[in-house]
């Protein structure tokens, strides 16, 4: 309580500069409007008081921050920790930071919505492809650029960026026959994910296309105890081998390899080949090697950012859905 009582105000800082309070508001929020004699004083009188402005008392008056708020659901995988890390970095080499908010359904990233706006971010990024389109339009936002990464959402009020999902899994379909299998299955995550729905379509489809259909699907949900779990279930089954399975990520791909270690004595790739997404560091790890589908996470991010600063000079520019081709890393479970 002691520390509240004399914690250093912006009062402090104006009495010891000669200045009024508001004039060491505007040169905090505002340096371009005050003078340079003005904002050296200002400045060398918060420097004695060890005085630091708050960024929350700072949104109450300009009803904006320099936040950026992102939304992700599913911080246990090393594929969003790491677009998290990204988004960090690059928000902090533009002056600007983030204020993180997982999400696990859209109970709470409805409320997590709410509390976002409560702080007066300046922009919002949503890695959270189980946001329902009715939930998106009614209730993000509109008065700040929105971002969503990896939901393919064609609305014009927020900007879309997103791997080419089915393009990509059309492409290990490819893969695999040019392998010459002739056996197949693919280990989804959870329906309600538009990335796994569409990796899932995207596989069967061409597969059909060459011939091959009743392809037998896995149920996962983007973790490794469930694809462990997965892989256990298509062992059962008494597969026709050798067989090619694409997974909907990395992380399932990999617990689905231990399961072929731990419960039989089938080899990878010659009795399994196996695909995942995502491209994660652990993929590359000397017991993995795991061959995966790398996500365009930089372009991602790119367009994103595009959108974030042109928002208030060029409103609707770069809104909409993007795009981006993936890029498949090849190692050796294929």
């Amino acid at each position: 309580m002691e520390y509240q009582k004399n914690k250093v105000t912006s009062v402090d800082v104006a009495k010891l500069a000669g200045v009024s309070q508001t004039t060491v508001s505007r040169a905090f929020n505002k340096p371009d409007s005050v003078n340079n004699d003005t904002l050296e004083k200002i400045r060398n009188a918060a420097r004695q008081l060890n005085y630091t402005p708050s960024i929350l008392a700072q949104s109450l008056v300009l009803h904006q921050t320099n936040l950026i708020g992102v939304i992700v659901n599913g911080l246990e995988n090393p594929f969003y920790a790491s677009f998290v890390s990204q988004i960090s970095r690059k928000l902090h080499a533009i002056g600007k930071k983030i204020l993180l908010f997982s999400s696990f359904d859209e109970r709470s990233i409805y409320e997590v919505l709410q509390e976002a706006n409560s702080f007066h971010v300046s922009g919002l990024i949503i890695a959270s492809a189980t946001l329902s389109e009715q939930l998106t339009e009614k209730n993000i936002p509109t008065r700040i650029p929105v971002v969503m990464i990896n939901r393919q959402t064609s609305s014009k009020n927020y900007c879309s960026v997103a791997s080419d999902d089915i393009e990509s899994s059309r492409f290990a379909a490819d893969f695999f026959i040019s392998r010459n299998f002739h056996s197949f299955a693919f280990i989804s995550g959870p329906d309600s994910m538009t990335s796994s729905v569409q990796r899932q379509q995207g596989f069967l489809n061409r597969l059909a296309e060459w011939g091959y259909y009743h392809i037998p699907v896995a149920k996962g949900d983007y973790t490794y105890p469930s694809g462990y779990r997965a892989m256990q279930e298509l062992l059962l089954a008494q597969p026709t081998l050798p067989m090619a399975i694409l997974c909907a990520n990395d992380l399932m791909a990999l617990g689905a390899m231990d399961a072929i270690k731990d419960h039989s004595s089938y080899r990878i790739p010659e009795d399994f080949a196996l695909i995942g997404y995502d491209d994660i560091i652990e993929s590359n790890w000397k017991s993995y090697q795991l061959s995966s589908i790398r996500l365009p996470i930089d372009q991602m991010i790119n367009t994103a950012f595009e959108y974030l600063n042109s928002y208030f000079t060029s409103p609707g520019t770069l809104s909409g859905k993007h795009l981006f081709p993936c890029t498949f890393v090849e190692r050796k479970t294929t």
